[in-house]
């Protein structure tokens, strides 16, 4: 077995090995443009930079979609200090920008840093101030309490300071720097802050969005939360730091199914199997037995061939290179896809729509058989798969679990039903400049840290924008070590970032700034 398994790996390699031959050349390597290492000079008063970032973490700022402005029942009036705290600690940008209170109850903040000339179409930054809440029964695990935004070890400690607090401070703080050198925007500048993503954002960046789209604005760019740079970068591929760019997204859908049976007394289940916890179990099975099919298509492409330029020696041959940058062609992109959906769940979400059951809710007591029962299918799906073939992909497997009548499939409201962000270009001028400002101020062993572009598997505010740009790149400049679990932090206890990550990310905001106002 062991030699059989040997020979169909040979056989493999070989195989893709001449066709990579007939695909044509692959050999010939780029230059990777290097640009030059900026000082990055810490703001005016750093250490207070670093405060005024720490008490934003002490506000819990908790959104429910459920009450009229989207704050939580409760924590109404931690919204409230938290947007004085931005006036009281930012004085400079409430007074050289344009500062609108817009989305629900005024909830939300849009700031406009109107430029020289009106031609220009604005550039928009993205961030949200909303959190998600700490479990109930876990804050004796955090080191720090969740929403101290305690400082110790080199780290800012508190709920918010990942996801995604970290980015409102540090654009408030770049700005406010650049204000303080005189600076004047070519281009127009925008930042929104919303304050309810974590629940979808309909009453934050939504209705920003559309208060843009009435006044007849449309974008240049969009940089929102999404990637960021992964200190210990890929193992055994890439050894420096990886810089990921997400240039799409994937698309949230929610399905509701609902199960009908006869229902009867708990004393005699049917013989049949047509009681609800049956088919239920039918339809969990026939999901995991035959998932959705993977492929390798943009943006992850993009990434394997953006990868190719920074391979450690032990994998860095012309063949491995030559595999990485024809990764989209037929059919390397199915057998590529195969290993991706064999390594890992988090991989294989990078190829394939998931499907994923969320809940599964039925019956009234102990000793009844239940009528009706529902499922709830959570979907993410590549930008450019329909959401009709989504819902097939459902309805087929639906037809396999042999439901019983009655049984039917809705997409519930929690689905995105707005405008499908695409894939934005990574050869465009505004990923180059964001590629530009990260390597001159993210280093290693003297060069520019690697950068890629990526997909995000999860969802952000960007997507309610998505009709006024597709130039939409979703980045925060902080580093995270993945191989230390740093990842598992993201709403989950203990999260924190290094101090001197946020001071870089301050130096990194102002200079793309500065690159796409003049651009």
């Amino acid at each position: 077995i062991k030699m059989r398994i040997i020979n169909v790996k040979t056989a493999l390699l070989v195989s893709i090995a001449a066709l990579l031959l007939v695909l044509g050349p692959w050999n010939n390597d780029k230059k990777q443009e290097n640009p030059q290492e900026r000082q990055c000079q810490a703001t005016a008063g750093s250490e207070e930079a670093i405060q005024r970032f720490s008490k934003l973490l002490t506000y819990e700022t908790l959104a429910d979609a459920r009450t009229p402005d989207h704050r939580a029942s409760g924590y109404e009036e931690e919204f409230t200090k938290l947007l004085n705290h931005l006036e009281e600690a930012w004085p400079e940008v409430y007074r050289g920008l344009q500062v609108e209170k817009v989305g629900l109850g005024g909830g939300s903040r849009l700031y406009t840093w109107h430029g020289r000339d009106p031609s220009l179409r604005p550039v928009l930054f993205i961030s949200h101030f909303d959190v998600v809440p700490v479990t109930p029964g876990t804050e004796q695990d955090w080191v720090h309490p969740p929403f101290s935004g305690a400082i110790e070890d080199g780290y800012i400690w508190g709920r918010g300071a990942l996801d995604v607090k970290f980015s409102v401070a540090a654009l408030l703080e770049a700005a406010s720097s650049l204000l303080q050198k005189g600076f004047q925007p070519q281009r127009t500048l925008m930042m929104s802050f919303g304050n309810d993503e974590e629940v979808g954002g309909s009453g934050g960046a939504q209705l920003i969005a559309q208060y843009l789209a009435e006044k007849g604005v449309q974008l240049e760019l969009i940089i929102d939360e999404g990637g960021l740079i992964i200190s210990d970068g890929l193992k055994g591929v890439v050894d420096q730091p990886l810089a990921l760019v997400a240039t799409a997204e994937k698309v949230y859908t929610s399905v509701e199914l609902d199960l009908a049976s006869k229902g009867g007394h708990s004393s005699m289940p049917p013989i049949d199997k047509s009681d609800i916890a049956s088919q239920a179990a039918r339809m969990v099975q026939a999901v995991n037995t035959e998932p959705m099919p993977g492929e390798i298509r943009p943006p992850i492409s993009g990434f394997l061939e953006a990868i190719s330029h920074y391979l450690n020696p032990s994998v860095d041959y012309a063949f491995v290179r030559g595999l990485l940058r024809t990764a989209d062609k037929w059919p390397l992109n199915k057998i590529l896809a195969q290993f991706f959906l064999r390594s890992s769940s988090e991989l294989a979400a990078l190829v394939r729509t998931t499907v994923a059951v969320t809940r599964v809710s039925a019956g009234v007591a102990d000793n009844v058989l239940p009528n009706i029962g529902q499922m709830i299918f959570n979907m993410r799906a590549h930008p450019e798969t329909p959401r009709k073939d989504v819902l097939a992909y459902l309805e087929d497997r639906m037809k396999e679990a042999n439901l019983q009548p009655g049984a039917k499939l809705q997409v519930t409201d929690a689905s995105h039903f707005g405008p499908v962000p695409g894939v934005s270009p990574a050869d465009g001028p505004g990923y180059k400049l964001l590629k530009q400002a990260i390597q001159e101020h993210w280093r290693h062993q003297g060069q520019g840290i690697a950068v890629a572009p990526y997909l995000l598997t999860g969802g952000t505010d960007s997507k309610h924008f998505s009709h006024l740009t597709r130039a939409i790149y979703r980045f925060v400049p902080y580093s995270v070590n993945k191989t230390a679990g740093d990842l598992r932090r993201i709403h989950s206890t203990n999260e924190r970032v290094r101090a001197t990550d946020f001071t870089l990310a301050v130096c990194t905001y102002a200079r793309v700034m500065e690159l796409l106002s003049e651009q």
